[in-house]
């Protein structure tokens, strides 16, 4: 009588083996998986970045203007930022859009007859997007929306500043308008960082130079786009420069001392 073949299965050294080679491969592609991830997300925010841009160029074409980024705390605490202001005139008050969509509120006022012709159709809304990609802060049993978020993991929030002329004419933006600083009366929001703390890393941030100096004329910023702005602080999650401390954590510097890979409709 034959006996029975025994299968021969992997030894115990041979199992290591095959894991240590499993691991060796894993710690090779991690960090081509980890840069071809980051480049998806850079992607996909560079296209939420263009659609935003797209939706506030419609919203000008009925209305004449830009939806305002004016940090006013004390009068519209649920909508204080400029990226809390982008959602809720691009989206409306009751995110379908503004006039018969909007129960016949209006933007820049509540009348119903008084603007853009009055309440006669629809406007908007003109950018959607899920609750997932919307940032919200709750304050008792209500959840209000905060600004638009990037594709990043964690995700960060899209910035939003729109220029206003200066008393001379000249073209401004207030960096305040992202209360990223926080105020005297409210923290900064949960999604703040160290950056743009001051005017001079928001300058070095979005301006071509600091200042400008033209024959006969005072000094004047000049910056990047001379409409609105719309800022992502990237895979770092940090608007601005940042240099990295020992310690894992991050200060913000000018962008010459730094590493810099916000995204913005200007890049």
């Amino acid at each position: 009588m034959d006996r029975p073949r025994r299968t021969r299965g992997f030894t115990l050294v041979e199992l290591l083996i095959v894991i240590g080679i499993i691991g060796l491969l894993i710690t090779l592609l991690m960090p081509t998986i980890t840069k071809a991830t980051q480049t998806v997300r850079a992607v996909r925010t560079r296209a939420t970045i263009k659609q935003l841009g797209i939706a506030l160029e419609n919203f000008r074409a009925d209305f004449g203007a830009f939806p305002p980024s004016e940090y006013v705390a004390a009068t519209d605490a649920n909508i204080s930022t400029g990226a809390a202001k982008l959602v809720y005139y691009l989206s409306g008050p009751a995110n379908s859009g503004w006039g018969f969509g909007g129960g016949g509120l209006m933007p820049f006022g509540s009348s119903t007859s008084a603007s853009v012709g009055g309440a006669t159709r629809t406007y908007g809304p003109y950018y959607r997007t899920s609750k997932e990609d919307v940032r919200y802060r709750t304050v008792g049993s209500n959840a209000y929306p905060v600004g638009f978020l990037d594709a990043y993991k964690p995700a960060g929030v899209i910035l939003y500043f729109v220029s206003r002329r200066s008393t001379a004419g000249a073209i401004t933006y207030e960096w305040k308008d992202c209360n990223l600083s926080g105020s005297t009366t409210e923290p900064p929001p949960a999604y703040a960082r160290a950056n743009f703390a001051t005017n001079a890393f928001f300058e070095d941030c979005v301006g071509i130079k600091a200042m400008v100096v033209l024959p006969g004329q005072p000094a004047v910023a000049r910056y990047l786009r001379a409409d609105y702005m719309l800022i992502s602080p990237g895979g770092d999650g940090r608007y601005g420069a940042v240099r990295w401390r020992e310690d894992g954590t991050a200060e913000p510097v000018l962008r010459k001392d730094g590493e810099y890979d916000d995204i913005a409709n200007w890049n």
